[in-house]
């Protein structure tokens, strides 16, 4: 069951990722400063920030790292990129938390990080 539990996770995130890299915004790398822009989203308002021109470059980057991240997911099942992968996530997770009011996705995909370790009894 374990098992089955963490490969949903990788598959969430490689579906996920599959479908944003058919999108013009995750190739052009605006997805993330499109989403930070939005009033939707907004956890608060960063239209201040957004104007700056060094947002946007960044902006860029977070957005294809995360679409990278999301496709390479898979990775988690070699236990030497494991920890990497999970922190990679945590990062993630908790940039939409700052950032974004989606509900409590992040959460729910950070607290899913714990099927990825590996618990011994002491006893």
């Amino acid at each position: 069951m374990l098992r089955l539990f963490q490969l949903n996770v990788a598959l969430v995130y490689v579906a996920t990722g599959a479908l944003k890299a058919l999108e013009a915004p995750w190739w052009d790398g605006t997805a993330v400063w499109r989403s930070l822009g939005s009033e939707h989203y907004w956890r608060f308002d960063l239209s201040g920030l957004l104007a700056h021109p060094w947002t946007f470059p960044l902006t860029k980057l977070a957005t294809w790292a995360t679409l990278a991240w999301e496709l390479a997911f898979p990775l988690v099942f070699w236990k030497r990129l494991r920890p990497y992968m999970l922190l990679g996530g945590v990062a993630l997770h908790a940039g939409i938390v700052v950032c974004l009011n989606i509900g409590p996705f992040s959460e729910v995909m950070i607290w899913s990080y714990l099927a990825f370790f590996t618990f011994r009894r002491t006893s």
